[in-house]
């Protein structure tokens, strides 16, 4: 019984360093620095255009294939989970368009290089459960992540794309509204 328990353990262990293997193939990084004086992260709501920056690399010594966001294989890809002071933890997700014509397109990113992506939060027709206070001025501070996930019963086996899951590491982020609403 004991040798059975060992080799299931080492089955699961090998399924995890595997998993770790295809996801150390790409990194993903919030692009909010701190700001001085008090090393704070913010995001500011100016007006619908306001957006921070998410960046995906390809750490790996081949090329990747990335599902784009204009079509649904990739649309829902991108996705961030946030706890704010309280605790209470809920996610941001791109509110899915109705696709006209759903192609599956990809970027290929060589290896060692990275792409930005622009995440429009403060635009409720793009994204849904960003932090947005009402008021002018006001802020709501919260632990945010970025989750990049493509799944292989999502994708068509047969395009080679990257699948996997990546998180950025957490930090906390101020959300700030100086819209005129």
């Amino acid at each position: 019984m004991k040798a059975a328990s060992i080799a299931a353990f080492a089955a699961l262990m090998s399924i995890a360093q595997l998993a770790q293997a295809e996801d150390a193939a790409m990194s993903i990084s919030i692009a909010v620095p701190a700001l001085d004086p008090g090393a704070e992260r913010s995001v500011v709501a100016f007006d619908l255009t306001s957006h921070f920056h998410v960046i995906l690399t390809n750490t790996s010594d081949k090329p990747q294939r990335i599902v784009t966001e204009s079509n649904s294989w990739g649309g829902h890809a991108l996705s961030f989970e946030l706890t704010d002071d309280s605790g209470k933890k809920f996610t941001a997700r791109r509110v899915e368009p109705d696709y006209g014509k759903n192609m599956l397109h990809w970027w290929i990113l060589n290896p060692q290089e990275s792409m930005v992506v622009d995440v429009y939060f403060a635009d409720s027709d793009r994204w849904q459960n960003f932090p947005h206070s009402v008021g002018y001025g006001n802020s709501q501070t919260v632990t945010m992540r970025a989750v990049f996930e493509v799944k292989s019963d999502e994708v068509p086996a047969s395009a080679g794309l990257w699948v996997g899951h990546i998180v950025s590491p957490p930090a906390k982020y101020v959300f700030y509204n100086r819209t005129s609403k």
